[in-house]
């Protein structure tokens, strides 16, 4: 939810701004043919079309839909599942922003197919080896993505994974609806303590260091870390120890 809510209002507030300081002026026709178009008026009082926008997928949290909506015209893939290259680039000339995920390749190519008028990408990941940054400079594509977003939620994660391989929790629950269980046994799917064992992180980035932090409650003997780098600092700070890698 944070991830789409930062990416969303990235890309909102940079396809306006964008689309409005490189299309001031006043739009010419009949009141019939301006009725056709969504239009709003800036601080500036100039009259301007809300920024196009090419949303990759319909699964994106609603909440960050409807921000990109207040202020943007989507045309969306109505699809929970990425949007097949063909119609991706059929879909995206002429558009002056993408909203995307890690599934969507953003290359020359589909550049090429957006034209000039593309101004912005957004992304809803942490990585953007997706995207063809190298392009985007050339153009003065702006790309928007969302560092850290996600590691709070993976370390969770990473708890919830070891102490579910720990205690055997995924075997029990499968005996549990299968009928190997059929009563009471004092050691029966009892697993491993992480309390008083010796817990071992590889990396200690971001996450890494999240996972320390989480796992001390549970009282391990000693939390070990390789990285490539020194940490002595942070291992400091946080009671761990520091392996060769």
């Amino acid at each position: 939810m944070n991830t789409i809510l930062k990416s969303s209002r990235l890309l909102s507030l940079s396809a306006t701004r964008l689309s409005t300081s490189s299309s001031c002026g006043f739009f010419q026709g009949s009141a019939s043919s301006r009725s056709s178009f969504q239009i709003r008026r800036n601080c500036f009082n100039f009259v301007t079309m809300k920024p196009t926008v090419y949303v990759t997928r319909n699964d994106y949290a609603r909440i960050g839909l409807d921000l990109l909506k207040e202020d943007c015209e989507l045309t969306i893939w109505d699809e929970p599942s990425p949007v097949p290259r063909e119609e991706f680039m059929k879909n995206v000339a002429g558009k002056d922003a993408i909203f995307c995920s890690l599934n969507d390749r953003i290359d020359k190519e589909l550049l090429d197919q957006a034209g000039p008028s593309l101004k912005v990408i957004g992304t809803i990941s942490v990585g953007f080896d997706h995207i063809d940054l190298k392009q985007c400079r050339e153009r003065g594509i702006r790309v928007g993505y969302t560092p850290e977003v996600l590691t709070d939620a993976t370390a969770e994660l990473t708890i919830a994974l070891l102490l579910a391989t720990a205690r055997r929790l995924l075997e029990a629950n499968k005996e549990a609806h299968t009928g190997g269980w059929k009563s009471w046994s004092p050691m029966w799917m009892c697993g491993t303590s992480i309390k008083n064992s010796v817990v071992g992180i590889v990396g200690f980035g971001r996450i890494g260091q999240e996972i320390a932090k989480r796992l001390v409650p549970f009282k391990p003997a000693q939390i070990q870390f390789c990285s490539r780098s020194d940490k002595c600092l942070t291992a400091e700070e946080l009671g761990v120890t520091q392996i060769p890698f």
